[in-house]
C-alpha cells in the first residue's frame, strides 16, 4: 500500500477556520485528520499541503517513521507551530487510514479502551443572545436541559483576538506608546 495523494482543505467556521486533510492510498483506503490551530491560519493549510507532498509513495501503515521523518524533515523551522500543526494533522489521518485498513478503531492503535464511559461536554453552545450574564446563564440553563453536566465557557467569543481591529481602546491607564525622535 503506497500513498497516492493528500488533499488539504481550508474550512471556514463561525470563529475559527479549520484545516482538514485526506490521505488517499492506491488500494482505496483513505484517512481524514485535522491540523487546525487558533485561528484557522492559511500558513497551516500551505504547511499541510507541503508536509502532504513529502509523504506521497510512502507506505501509510509506519505512521511512527512517517511522523518521525516529518519532524526531522522540519525540525530546522522548530518543533512547533505551522510545521507541527501539519504533523499532527497527518498523523491522525494516518492512524484513521491505519485503523480502518486493519478493521479496528483507533483507540486499539493507541493501547486500547482504558475508560466505558466518557463524560461529554458542551463547546461552543452560547450562539446567539447578549453578552451579558443573564444571556449566558439562560443558554446554559438550556444546554444542562439538554443532558449535559458541564460546559465550556468562552465569554469572550465574540471578541476580536487579532491586533488592529477592535483593539483595546487606549485610556488614562493605558497610554499610547510614544514615537521618539531618532538622534
Amino acid at each position: 500500500m503506497k500513498i497516492t495523494d493528500v488533499k488539504v482543505w481550508l474550512v471556514e467556521g463561525v470563529k475559527y477556520n479549520w484545516t482538514l486533510l485526506k490521505i488517499y492510498t492506491d488500494t482505496g483506503h483513505t484517512g481524514v485528520g485535522e491540523a487546525t490551530n487558533w485561528p484557522g491560519s492559511p500558513i497551516v493549510y500551505h504547511a499541510a499541503k507541503h508536509v502532504g507532498e513529502r509523504i506521497i509513495g510512502l507506505d501509510p501503515m509506519k505512521t511512527d517513521f512517517i511522523w518521525t521523518k516529518l519532524y526531522r524533515d522540519l525540525n530546522w523551522m522548530g518543533p512547533y507551530g505551522a510545521s507541527l500543526c501539519a504533523i499532527s494533522g497527518i498523523d491522525m489521518a494516518l492512524l484513521d487510514l491505519k485503523g480502518k485498513a486493519l478493521g479496528v478503531p483507533c483507540y486499539e492503535l493507541l493501547g486500547g479502551a482504558y475508560r466505558k464511559d466518557i463524560l461529554l461536554y458542551a463547546n461552543y453552545w452560547f450562539t446567539g443572545g447578549g453578552h451579558n450574564a443573564d444571556d449566558y446563564a439562560a443558554q446554559a440553563r438550556k444546554v444542562k436541559d439538554a443532558g449535559f453536566t458541564g460546559l465550556k465557557f468562552d465569554p469572550f467569543a465574540h471578541t476580536n483576538y487579532l491586533y488592529g481591529e477592535n483593539s483595546p481602546p487606549t485610556s488614562p491607564s493605558r497610554p499610547r506608546s510614544k514615537t521618539l525622535p531618532l538622534r
